[in-house]
């Protein structure tokens, strides 16, 4: 199972987001606010572009039978991407 949440801590004002695999009893860091992502940028919001700014986690992400991940992110240049964590 996939998860996003609010973090308790803030950045540029707005609550940071985490999102999180669970599988077998463990929980897991897949990516959060703060996240640099190589070759791409810093991750700044777990959102899709219709939700950037939202203080509540918007993040949409789909895991597929493999245990791959797929999530929006938007990025520290302002651009927004779809991610896949493998």
């Amino acid at each position: 199972m996939v998860f996003d949440a609010a973090l308790n801590t803030v950045t540029n004002g707005l609550n940071d987001h985490g999102l999180y695999l669970w599988s077998k009893g463990d929980v897991s860091l897949i990516a959060r606010t703060g996240t640099v992502v190589a070759g791409v940028e810093t991750i700044s919001q777990l959102s899709p572009p219709a939700y950037v700014g939202s203080p509540y986690p918007v993040g949409y992400a789909v895991i597929n039978d493999r245990g791959q991940v797929a999530f929006q992110a938007r990025m520290t240049n302002g651009e927004s991407v779809v991610l896949l964590a493998s």
